[in-house]
Formats: structure tokens, C-alpha cells, sequence
């Protein structure tokens, strides 16, 4: 029996952004660097400054939405905080 082993391949862009994402969500820190709860995108305060239907669409799966989603609502809190709203 050999037991030759294969080259791992290359991830592809999106794989990388998923695990990365996956990496973020167990962590215990938002972006804010509050303290937040592994398996939830952000901090208390940071989701619920968001709009309701964002909040709804974080709940959507990595590679199938979430993506997406979550770069929405990072958009959207960058813009508050730059607004002097956050």
C-alpha cells in the first residue's frame, strides 16, 4: 500500500474569505475589539446599531450570503463611525 500524499491544493479566493470569516465568528473579540460571543459577527452594541434587515442577513450561511452580508454591515458601521455615530 503507498502512501504517497496528494499536494494540497490551492484555496480559491472565496475559500480563503470563508475561513477567515469562520476564524472571525469563533472568536471572542468583535472588530471594535469589545468583547463579544464566539459564534455571533459582532459585539451587542455594534449589531444592533445596524439595520434590522442586516441584521437578518448575517444569519445567512458562509457561501451562500453571508459574505456579503457581513462586508454590508462592516461597510455600514465604518460609515456610522466615520459620521461620528458610533
Amino acid at each position: 500500500m503507498s502512501t504517497t500524499t496528494q499536494p494540497r491544493p490551492e484555496l480559491t479566493p472565496q475559500w480563503r474569505l470563508a475561513v477567515r470569516l469562520r476564524d472571525e465568528l469563533e472568536s471572542k473579540r468583535c472588530r471594535c475589539l469589545k468583547k463579544k460571543v464566539a459564534g455571533q459577527t459582532f459585539c451587542k452594541a455594534c449589531y444592533y446599531a445596524l439595520p434590522e434587515q442586516m441584521q437578518k442577513d448575517l444569519y445567512k450561511k458562509i457561501m451562500a450570503g453571508y459574505e456579503e452580508a457581513y462586508q454590508a454591515a462592516v461597510d455600514f458601521l465604518t460609515e456610522q463611525k466615520r459620521k461620528g455615530r458610533r
